[in-house]
């Protein structure tokens, strides 16, 4: 190795070429540490100081502030975005310490009509004037020509309202109820005609829920 080898003979050049390699370490050494900062946002470790709609882009972004600065490679996964906006100095009379702030684009939003699935499809009925299943309880009062049995494919209703895009993958449904509005006793699944899934943006005001949500897209 060229470390035995500068023991032998002390050559010059041998020394530079080892100092020269030790250099370059000690310089990206501070690159690579920041890896572990990734930790921090996979286990949470960081503060949501604000939520903002752009209606330009019909985006969603949230600003978390962490201790800790992220891998200046690391752009998030195939879902979302994150962007390195600023840093600010937080000292007291024992400590100094930076906290960065991150904007991370984490959905994108849609104002149109999608459809809402109901589960228990076999105690409804669709009408296909209406394009709309209704509950059997309701269907008594309807003609018989003008209903048929739901299957799966049609026990849906049609919802208009403000969506935000759901990743491509598997979204547990947890309970959230409100004082106003009953529609909000349990987060709701849309979907679209390609089959894609949104929720209703409005969800994001709940905190716990936004936590949730954040953390959720994030693994």
């Amino acid at each position: 190795s060229k470390y035995k080898e500068y023991l032998l003979n002390k050559k010059t050049e041998n020394e530079e070429q080892l100092l020269l390699h030790n250099f370059e370490d000690i310089i990206n050494l501070p690159t690579l540490t920041s890896i572990c900062s990734l930790d921090d946002l996979y286990n949470n470790k960081y503060l949501i100081t604000n939520l903002e709609f752009v209606e330009t882009s019909d985006s969603a972004f949230v600003t978390l502030n962490m201790e800790n600065l992220l891998p200046k490679f690391f752009n998030g996964n195939y879902y979302f975005h994150i962007k390195h906006i600023s840093c600010e100095q937080f000292s007291d009379n024992k400590t100094k310490t930076d906290n960065y702030e991150y904007k991370l684009l984490f959905g994108k939003i849609k104002k149109c009509t999608l459809k809402f699935f109901y589960k228990d499809y076999k105690n409804y009925y669709y009408l296909p004037n209406e394009d709309m299943a209704i509950h059997k309880s309701m269907a008594t009062f309807i003609d018989k020509d003008k209903k048929i049995k739901a299957t799966k494919d049609n026990c849906y209703t049609k919802v208009t309202d403000t969506f935000i895009s759901l990743p491509d993958k598997p979204f547990l449904q947890k309970k959230y109820t409100t004082d106003d509005d009953s529609i909000f006793e349990e987060i709701k699944i849309f979907k679209d005609d390609n089959n894609s899934s949104y929720i209703r943006l409005s969800e994001l005001n709940k905190k716990d829920f936004l936590i949730s949500f954040i953390n959720y897209i994030l693994k």
